[in-house]
């Protein structure tokens, strides 16, 4: 998973300075954040973007990977990447990692 799971990403993305960030699409399982990997795109942050910005950027990227696999998920078939899991690192949730 890229850094900045759990909960406000796009804040903490923020306000840690990433120049980067990514959206996940994957299967769901009982444990968050733990399924295999459907797809993935990366989506840059720039200096002059805030919360609204970087949301609009979300949601873009959200619509991509959606037309992509959505024909994939109609056919029945989903790809599955598994993922090693990144060690978590403290932070606001005591669940998930915010960076």
């Amino acid at each position: 998973m890229p850094r900045g799971r759990g909960r406000a990403p796009l804040a903490w993305s923020i306000i840690k300075g990433l120049d980067e960030t990514a959206l996940s699409m994957f299967h769901l399982v009982e444990e968050a954040d733990a399924g295999d990997l459907v797809g993935q795109r990366p989506i840059p942050i720039d200096d002059a973007d805030d919360a609204t910005s970087l949301y609009e950027k979300v949601v873009d990227a959200a619509r991509r990977l959606i037309r992509r696999y959505y024909p994939m998920f109609e056919a029945g078939g989903v790809p599955e990447h598994h993922k090693k899991t990144r060690k978590r690192r403290g932070g606001p949730s005591a669940n998930h990692t915010t960076a």
